[in-house]
């Protein structure tokens, strides 16, 4: 029976983490042609996150799990954070071959200090392949380290849910809360979208501890909550990415990482990126407000979607390959 170990780096207890968790391995079981079997394994849970299917990395002897596997994709939107690949055992001492699914948020922690440095050199130079989400992310990995074999997976695994037509006058809003902790009155200034639009106003579910601007008032983050909208205003990437799979109009908060960045990029809406950095707080309700109020390219937005999410099914159909045929 084939054998892949998924080694989810992403916060899995996070509701958008979970649906490309879920997403990847119902992709995967498309493809392959005979029964599988699969290892979750976390390096960022801790007691109080037990999820159903998903062992602690420090609980398994990835070394010794590896021994009767085919496949180790090593997977999430955090892969190359220090802190998730810290725990990964040397890539040389696994027996199964390597492959990355992800890339980093913040390019800043790649650079410094040496040891780092010589860490992600050996992790990409063990590696049979990297499936990368943006281009910018490839760009920067390939500029600062010598990258892998990679190939483009596509900006999510969220690229491939139907497109949903409603008429509902919703704006959807969501004030992450590393936003708030880092840019105080970010959600008070959003409350300023809440004056001004006529229709019902939610706050989307990302986080438990994500503050709710006033006038706004919570509601399940779920994909059927995002399809009511009719403009959403962000600083969740999975949000994001579910909003532009429908052509929702959508500004993007971005509090200082790269990937919201990233991703309007992938579809030429770098204009609608507000960053907290350079506006700071107290601007981001007017300008949201202004943004709202042009034109956004919602067929250039679908087909650029379309173009993705054919990327990533070619990439599950690739992973399954491997894990079938070997690398």
């Amino acid at each position: 029976m084939k054998h892949l170990i998924l080694n989810d780096l992403g916060h899995v207890v996070n509701l958008g983490d979970r649906y490309v968790h879920h997403w990847l391995l119902a992709g995967l079981g498309q493809h392959l042609k005979e029964p599988w079997r699969v290892t979750c394994v976390s390096s960022v849970l801790d007691e109080k996150d037990e999820l159903r299917g998903f062992t602690n990395l420090q609980e398994l002897d990835l070394t010794e799990a590896s021994e009767d596997a085919d496949l180790l994709l090593i997977f999430g939107g955090s892969v190359f954070f220090v802190d998730r690949i810290d725990p990964l055992p040397d890539p040389n001492a696994i027996h199964c071959p390597i492959a990355i699914w992800g890339g980093v948020q913040n390019p800043d922690i790649l650079i410094d200090p040496p040891e780092r440095r010589a860490k992600m050199e050996h992790l990409l130079d063990s590696i049979a392949i990297w499936f990368y989400r943006f281009q910018s992310e490839w760009e920067f990995i390939h500029g600062a380290y010598p990258a892998p074999y990679a190939t483009r997976a596509g900006a999510d695994l969220l690229f491939t849910y139907p497109l949903v037509t409603t008429q509902r006058k919703r704006l959807g809003v969501v004030c992450d809360r590393h936003s708030e902790e880092l840019f105080p009155g970010t959600a008070e200034s959003l409350s300023y979208l809440a004056k001004r639009f006529d229709g019902e106003k939610v706050a989307l579910y990302g986080e438990p501890n994500d503050p709710v601007p006033e006038g706004f008032h919570r509601s399940e983050f779920t994909f059927a909550d995002v399809t009511c909208c009719s403009h959403i205003v962000t600083g969740r990437l999975h949000i994001g990415i579910l909003a532009l799979t429908q052509g929702i109009p959508t500004v993007f908060l971005s509090n200082g990482g790269m990937k919201l960045k990233w991703l309007a990029a992938e579809f030429g809406l770098d204009d609608w990126v507000i960053d907290l950095c350079e506006d700071g707080p107290d601007a981001v309700g007017p300008l949201a407000w202004e943004l709202l109020a042009n034109k956004w390219p919602r067929e250039r937005v679908l087909a650029t979607v379309q173009g993705l999410a054919n990327n990533a099914r070619r990439t599950t159909a690739d992973l399954a390959r491997m894990i079938e045929n070997g690398v």
